[in-house]
């Protein structure tokens, strides 16, 4: 096992006590370390502690390889992610190898739960193996607004730069075409007061009007 104090920029983990040279080699070549610039620690210890995972800087790890061979939801929880996270430098590959094929899809929940994207689960005869980036953006991240240039002098007047819904608004109450009279709905028959008919008929017996020569107001039919 490495020191604990050692750093590099590329981290080459796993929680057994040993790997093989032939898996070290593999391992370099698959997933595209420099052997120059990658430290293999055995044995490691992957509960988070103040001081981090595996004794690394915050930020210095530009790619980590975490091979297990059993059990890879404990030792890629949640917990654990969001430490190693911390390690890796903004838009750091991480790559979690699963010799069990058993965890594949709760490393891939895990990973994004621990702020990591891009995450991919592919799989092998020998391994699954999921892979994910560090965001390019670290905490705190700040960037600037700029500001809207105001109008020249010769750019559109108040009156040009209103909201499109008040002007149609506006429009829509200037123009008469669509409203309507209601004294046009009426005819001459309409406006023209009822005229009272006519009762010209004569009084007979007992008081009784009786139609008379010429009735005009219906007696005579029987309408009155």
């Amino acid at each position: 096992m490495v020191s604990a104090q050692t750093t590099s920029s590329n981290l080459l983990v796993t929680p057994s006590q040993e790997i093989s040279a032939a898996d070290v080699v593999n391992a370099l070549q698959m997933y595209g370390l420099d052997s120059h610039s990658t430290k293999v620690v055995t044995n490691a210890v992957y509960e988070p502690t103040p001081r981090g995972c595996f004794g690394q800087s915050e930020g210095s790890i530009r790619k980590l390889v975490s091979i297990v061979q059993n059990n890879a939801a404990f030792y890629h929880s949640v917990e654990t992610l969001a430490t190693i996270s911390a390690m890796l430098a903004p838009g750091a590959s991480l790559v979690l190898v699963d010799k069990s094929k058993a965890g594949g899809e709760t490393m891939c929940r895990n990973l994004l739960l621990a702020g990591m994207t891009d995450a991919a689960l592919s799989d092998t005869a020998a391994s699954t193996t999921v892979t994910a980036k560090k965001p390019d953006w670290s905490v705190g991240a700040k960037f600037s607004i700029s500001k809207k240039a105001k109008p020249s002098p010769a750019g559109p007047t108040a009156a040009q730069t209103k909201s499109p819904a008040v002007t149609s608004w506006k429009l829509a109450m200037d123009q008469d075409d669509d409203l309507i009279d209601e004294d046009d709905l009426l005819d001459e028959d309409d406006l023209s007061a009822p005229k009272a008919k006519v009762d010209d008929c004569e009084v007979g017996a007992g008081g009784q009007k009786k139609a008379c020569k010429n009735c005009t107001c219906g007696r005579a039919e029987g309408k009155m």
